[in-house]
């Protein structure tokens, strides 16, 4: 069982320094000359 401290943590923290986080964020990333659709592909798997 998490801790009301831990769960806040977890709900307010940076999700995009989670796996899919960082792969929302290269898939976003304003520098792409297209869309990366293996890797919007890959998040819808996760």
């Amino acid at each position: 069982m998490f801790s009301l401290g831990e769960t806040m943590e977890f709900l307010i923290g940076n999700h995009f320094s989670t796996p899919v986080g960082q792969r929302i964020e290269r898939a976003t990333s304003g520098s792409l000359q297209s869309e990366d659709w293996m890797l919007n592909m890959e998040i819808c798997d996760i």
